[in-house]
């Protein structure tokens, strides 16, 4: 996270407003996936961001499971989907998709196992004629989300308990998006983005007389490596 930082020392502020809508919006962490999307998660196999069960009789896998979803360690920011009602080779496992067993898959959002509480999504869903329920977990804003004081991550197809090391990467990532639009890096930046309206001012003073010969926008350009420099500096 520090290389990050370092390499790329650019705050929001200084784009264009053009700019920002038309590049910068990434829209929420994570949409609501159509059917066609969640057969083709269905069909990839177990991962990071799947996992099947036959039934729901151990909702505590399945607590899990949504824990480790909502970490999102991979940073997908796209939501992970249990699919509740499926064999480990994918196919159908005739399971009654009944409201009493969707009430028990929403409860997991609420019931006190889980903190903060998740965001979920529990619905009926049909995939190749298999009627199955569907729970999708979306990545949290405020990690790491607990399952009795335990953070779950996905390591790959399996569940994990998450390590320190994981679990301060689980907590930059909150900090990370906690901060305001206008203090947090730009990691691709490019020149063409910049308002240099709002450089010009601040770096009048280096058109000095040994800038002759210098365009004006390598003048500005410069300026802010300039200024990088100095920021980087006053960090250490």
């Amino acid at each position: 996270m520090i290389e990050r930082r370092e390499s790329t020392p650019v705050v929001l502020g200084v784009f264009s407003l053009t700019f920002r809508r038309l590049v910068l919006h990434r829209g929420p962490r994570g949409m609501p996936l159509t059917d066609d999307e969640l057969e083709a998660l269905l069909l990839q196999g177990e991962s990071d961001r799947t996992e099947r069960k036959r039934h729901a009789d151990d909702l505590d896998r399945i607590r899990e499971a949504v824990c480790a979803f909502a970490n999102d360690l991979p940073d997908r920011r796209a939501p992970g989907v249990v699919y509740v009602g499926v064999e480990d080779d994918g196919t159908c496992a005739n399971l009654a998709i009944d409201d009493e067993l969707l009430k028990r898959l929403g409860q997991i959002r609420d019931d006190g196992a889980i903190t903060p509480f998740p965001a979920l999504e529990v619905r009926r869903a049909t995939i190749r004629k298999c009627e199955m329920a569907v729970v999708m977990a979306y990545p949290s804003e405020n990690p790491p989300v607990r399952l009795r004081g335990r953070a779950w991550i996905r390591v790959g197809p399996r569940r994990a308990i998450a390590t320190p090391e994981e679990e301060r990467r689980l907590i930059e990532k909150r900090r990370w998006g906690n901060l305001p639009f206008d203090a947090q890096l730009l990691m691709t930046s490019i020149l063409i983005g910049f308002d240099w309206s709002m450089f010009r001012p601040s770096f009048r003073w280096i058109r000095s007389p040994r800038m002759n010969g210098r365009s004006s926008s390598n003048c500005w350009r410069l300026g802010l490596l300039m200024l990088t420099k100095c920021r980087r500096r006053r960090q250490y």
